[in-house]
């Protein structure tokens, strides 16, 4: 059967680490798990009546060992895998997929999404949408419930996490001039960032505002690409220095919620 095996690089071979695997099985299903030599087999319940069963398992070794998993057994479901250090520090989980809108998480399974959430913990959640719902033909004021809806399923799995909202980077026209969604949808984020208590931050700001997202695009070198939607890697790379620079400033100011980081 279908078989993925996973090899840590970049790591001491003597670091601990903790894969973790999430699958989901039916009755008959199974797969086999091999970390450093230790084999285990996860199977389904016995009764259709308990339906299908969501499994999470850890195994600790240490970097030197590689994680391979195999289909077993009827048709399970494999979710994803964690592969972290043991020791302290910080762990970034994103769950971006290409297209998504806020929404877009709306219509998973809420209980199986609150209990990932709840199961991983996390101290802060980070919301970045907005450059899709620029393009579509969608009421601007429905999203602050999308907002509202998805943040309650992240509370109910991790009720004292901090959040934090990211509006939309600019994005242009074949004039050059901003397209006109984006700046209604960055206000429309920062209202309900402050009405859900959460910190906020602009995109477009850091771009420089209104037609920026052309003059980033005829930088050289350039620094937003030319289908006017996407940046280059030099661009996300300057934003992503902007947002750590919000986050954790070299400087820290004290600052009262709800805030606003950078602009």
């Amino acid at each position: 059967g279908a078989s993925a095996k996973v090899t840590l690089r970049d790591l001491a071979p003597e670091t601990k680490v903790r894969f973790t695997v999430a699958v989901r099985l039916g009755t008959g299903d199974a797969v086999e798990v091999k970390v450093a030599g230790e084999r285990r087999r996860l199977k389904g319940p016995r009764s259709s009546a308990e339906g299908r069963l969501t499994l999470s398992e850890s195994f600790e070794t240490t970097a030197a060992s590689s994680f391979s998993i195999q289909h077993f057994a009827g048709s399970p479901e494999v979710f994803g895998l964690f592969a972290e250090t043991i020791l302290p520090g910080v762990v970034f989980d994103t769950a971006g997929i290409n297209g998504a809108r806020v929404a877009t998480p709306l219509a998973w399974e809420p209980e199986s999404y609150e209990a990932a959430v709840a199961e991983r913990a996390p101290d802060l959640f980070v919301l970045a949408y907005g450059t899709n719902e620029a393009f579509d033909n969608t009421s601007i004021e429905r999203y602050p419930e999308h907002f509202r809806e998805l943040m309650g399923r992240l509370k109910r799995g991790s009720p004292n996490a901090s959040c934090w909202i990211v509006g939309p980077p600019d994005s242009a026209t074949k004039a050059g001039t901003s397209i006109s969604r984006v700046a209604p949808i960055t206000e429309v984020e920062r209202a309900v960032a402050e009405e859900l208590g959460c910190a906020f931050s602009s995109l477009r700001a850091f771009m420089g505002g209104d037609a920026s997202f052309d003059t980033w695009m005829r930088a050289s070198p350039p620094r937003a690409r030319g289908d006017r939607v996407h940046l280059t890697i030099l661009g996300y790379e300057e934003l992503g220095a902007q947002l750590a620079e919000a986050l954790l400033p070299r400087t820290p100011t004290p600052v009262s919620a709800p805030t606003v980081l950078g602009q």
